[in-house]
């Protein structure tokens, strides 16, 4: 009877290291200006991410987060409306989630500046796929989706412009938008570092 808890309990542990949450992100976290701000081309900001590398038997958008405040620039939560793509090709594609082809609203709640999540359980169809969010309206009465201080663009973020999507140009070249996903595996570990940066989770059930 112990040996076969022991084999029980030695089972049960891989079981749970076999499942995984994995945050990506292109930006560094430290942010400077608003993509969604006054001058920069566009209404729909978006980062693209490449889950290729993760070996799983599944893999499923658990979160969108993004680094925003209620603070500034009208001091109230306007909210954003978001939505995942397709990728494959490089560009972005049509949209997967909602699978309704419509919206889903979010308004943050807490205050002040500060990473806000989402929490969904899409099952990702590709590899590839881009993160988007769209204010619920024009400047000032939005929440700031902002850039990070690097000024060397990674050329992952996009903006949604004339019809068609473009790479994001920020003010200085401060062009990384700070929205990240966070992506659960299950069955396995990744194999290697996500092709996207990120930061790896161990979950335990």
């Amino acid at each position: 009877m112990r040996a076969l808890l022991i084999a029980f309990a030695a089972s049960a542990l891989a079981a749970a290291a076999f499942a995984a949450e994995v945050e990506l992100a292109w930006d560094n976290g430290v942010p400077s200006y608003a993509a969604n701000g006054p001058g920069i081309a566009g209404h729909t900001f978006a980062n693209d991410f490449d889950v290729a590398t993760l070996t799983a038997t599944r893999l499923a958008v658990r979160k969108f987060r993004i680094y925003t405040a209620d603070v500034w620039p009208n001091g109230r939560w306007d909210g954003m409306y978001l939505e995942l793509y397709d990728f494959r090709g490089g560009v972005p594609g049509w949209q997967i989630w909602p699978r309704s082809g419509s919206y889903v609203f979010f308004k943050p709640s807490g205050t002040g500046w500060s990473w806000y999540d989402y929490s969904l359980d899409f099952p990702l169809p590709a590899d590839r796929f881009l993160a988007a969010a769209d204010p619920a309206a024009a400047w000032p009465h939005c929440d700031p989706l902002m850039v990070d201080t690097n000024p060397t663009p990674r050329r992952h973020s996009w903006s949604y412009y004339g019809g068609q999507w473009v790479s994001l140009e920020g003010p200085y070249g401060y062009s990384n938008l700070m929205l990240r996903v966070v992506v659960e595996t299950e069955a396995s570990y990744p194999a290697v570092a996500p092709a996207s940066w990120g930061r790896i989770k161990g979950l335990y059930y």
